[in-house]
């Protein structure tokens, strides 16, 4: 026997919409005052009333649940935003910090140029490093096409760096003050004791020849002497650390602290003649 369930499901929605016809016009304003219509109505009321309010409540709940989802989304992308802007200010601070101690750098050689060697400066950049246990040694951007000769000073804002001790034609090797073979004339600018600092490349400055008898004490300033064609006098070499003797010595211990970190050099100038 053929069932015809499409024909079923055309009656039922007919039905409904048959009702919800008779529930909208039984509802209007002009049929309000018979009672047959009225008892209709409230009868209409109670049969509606559950799925009114199953409606109701689902519509309520979705909206509410729409309006949360698209709150936390919101928030979500407020919070993404926030986030990018925070990196962004890191990053902005991190460049800030950068510059800052750069003109601090600046500021310090600049102003180091203009008390000791105006005019006689040339700014070089450190672009080679050699470190040993034998030598301490550095290679700059400057060379005879500079007119850098060999035997020249390097100097940064702190004191004495070292000298040129070989050039080519685009760089130069400079040895530093700190490695072993080094040595430079020097005085302790508050007594006038003059002597010889010598490298250590794992330890302070040590001062040869500084005679038994010299005033010489902790915490003197020692720059250079200016005897020697290579290093101009007054450059800051170091501070005394300390002094040792014994009786018989002719001459004293002395070790220094260098005003240079050589572990960190920057900003270097050499000195043109």
């Amino acid at each position: 026997m053929y069932y015809d369930e499409g024909g079923r499901n055309r009656r039922i929605y007919a039905w409904i919409v048959v009702l919800l016809i008779v529930i909208a016009v039984i509802n209007t304003p002009f049929f309000r005052r018979t009672r047959i219509l009225h008892a209709a109505r409230t009868l209409s009321s109670n049969v509606i009333y559950p799925f009114k309010y199953a409606v109701t409540g689902i519509w309520n709940g979705t909206t509410y649940a729409a309006g949360n989802f698209l709150r936390i989304k919101g928030v979500q992308r407020e919070n993404d935003k926030l986030k990018t802007e925070i990196s962004e200010l890191q990053s902005r601070i991190t460049v800030l910090n950068g510059l800052e101690r750069e003109n601090t750098l600046l500021r310090q050689a600049l102003s180091f140029k203009s008390r000791f060697f105006v005019g006689r400066l040339m700014a070089a950049e450190i672009v080679g490093r050699s470190s040993s246990s034998w030598f301490e040694v550095i290679e700059i951007n400057r060379g005879s096409a500079d007119n850098v000769v060999q035997d020249t000073a390097v100097v940064n804002a702190e004191g004495l760096v070292g000298r040129v001790f070989e050039v080519t034609h685009f760089t130069s090797k400079v040895l530093l003050l700190n490695d072993p073979t080094s040595a430079v004339s020097v005085i302790d600018d508050r007594s006038g004791d003059m002597a010889i600092a010598s490298g250590n490349s794992i330890g302070p400055l040590s001062i040869k020849y500084m005679p038994a008898n010299a005033d010489i004490r902790a915490g003197d300033r020692i720059v250079t002497s200016g005897l020697s064609e290579i290093f101009p006098r007054g450059l800051m070499v170091g501070t005394v650390r300390s002094i040792s003797k014994k009786d018989y010595d002719i001459f004293q211990k002395v070790d220094v602290d260098p005003s240079v970190n050589f572990s960190r050099l920057d900003k270097l100038f050499v000195v043109v003649r």
